[in-house]
C-alpha cells in the first residue's frame, strides 16, 4: 500500500492496528463522484443557486413586474482560470471537466513531485492571483495543514470561488470564515470542514 497514512487521517490507525483490523486507502474509487461534487459546489456558489432558489420559493418572482431578476451576479466559466491543488486522479478528472467548459487549467503541486504535463504548472502565489475557481484535491499533511489561510486567502481575487473537496484543515475555518465576511473572496463550496 502506497503511503497509505497520508490518505486516512480519518482512521484510528493505533487502534486498528493494535487489533489487527486490516485497513486501507482504495485508490480511484470515487473520482468521477468527487469531481461531479467540485462542480455541484461551484456552481452552487457561482450561480448564487441558493439565493435564486429562495427567491422563486418565497413568491417574489410570481408578485414581479420584470420578467428577469439580476439582483445577484453570476458568469459563465468559459475564459476563467481554474486552479488545482492536488493533480492526482481526480485533480486531473476535474481539470478535464474544468477544460472542457472552456476554462484555462493552471495547477500547483505542493510536493513538487507531479508528472502532470498536460496542464500548466505555477507556483502557489500564481496560482491564488490567478484562479477564478480553486479546488482542493490534496492529502492532509503537513504540507498541506491550512495551505488556505488568512496570508493565502489576502491573495487570492475578490471574486474567487473556492472549493475544498480534500480534507478539512486543508483550510483554516476561521481565517476563510474571515475572508468570506469581509468580502476577500466571493464564495465557498465545502465538502469538509476541520471538525
Amino acid at each position: 500500500i502506497h503511503d497509505v497514512a497520508r490518505f486516512m487521517d480519518n482512521i484510528d490507525r493505533a487502534y486498528t492496528d493494535s487489533h489487527g483490523i486490516l485497513s486501507a486507502n482504495v485508490a480511484g474509487y470515487s473520482t468521477e463522484a468527487v469531481a461531479q461534487h467540485t462542480f455541484a459546489l461551484m456552481f452552487y456558489v457561482l450561480h448564487k443557486l441558493a439565493y435564486y432558489d429562495h427567491y422563486v420559493k418565497s413568491g417574489a418572482y410570481c408578485t414581479s413586474a420584470q420578467f428577469s431578476h439580476f439582483e445577484q451576479k453570476f458568469s459563465e466559466l468559459d475564459g476563467k482560470t481554474w486552479g488545482i491543488v492536488g493533480m492526482g486522479n481526480i485533480g486531473r478528472k476535474v481539470a478535464q471537466i474544468a477544460a472542457a467548459f472552456g476554462c484555462r487549467v493552471i495547477f500547483y503541486s505542493v510536493t513538487g513531485k507531479s508528472s502532470c504535463t498536460d496542464y500548466e504548472r505555477v507556483d502557489f502565489d500564481t496560482l491564488l492571483a490567478e484562479s477564478d475557481v480553486l479546488s482542493l484535491h490534496c492529502p492532509l499533511s503537513d504540507l498541506t495543514r491550512h495551505l488556505i489561510n488568512k496570508e493565502t486567502l489576502k491573495k487570492m481575487k475578490s471574486s474567487a470561488v473556492l472549493v475544498n473537496v480534500a480534507r478539512g484543515p486543508v483550510v483554516c475555518d476561521e481565517d476563510l470564515y474571515e475572508a468570506l465576511v469581509e468580502g476577500e473572496i466571493a464564495g465557498a463550496g465545502l465538502d469538509v470542514t476541520s471538525t
